[in-house]
């Protein structure tokens, strides 16, 4: 099993960050993550990722709550 994680500085107030897990050649666990930098603290935008077993999107929304949202795939090769 092969993890890779790193940050991508898009701008001095934006990042992307990425994680991926390779088991026998194919990707078993992903996420990336859109992050800003607000007030001393970055916070996450939208992420995507297979948390819980699915793939989904998590989108914070201005008011703080985050909403869920199902991919349509369950294959990740």
């Amino acid at each position: 099993m092969k993890v890779t994680r790193y940050p991508c500085l898009l701008t001095v107030n934006d990042r992307k960050r990425h994680e991926h897990v390779i088991e026998q050649g194919r990707v078993i666990r992903f996420m990336v993550q859109f992050e800003t930098f607000v007030e001393g603290k970055w916070l996450p935008v939208i992420r995507y990722d297979t948390a819980h077993g699915l793939p989904h999107v998590d989108r914070t929304l201005p008011d703080g709550t985050i909403e869920k949202i199902p991919l349509l795939t369950k294959d990740l090769g």
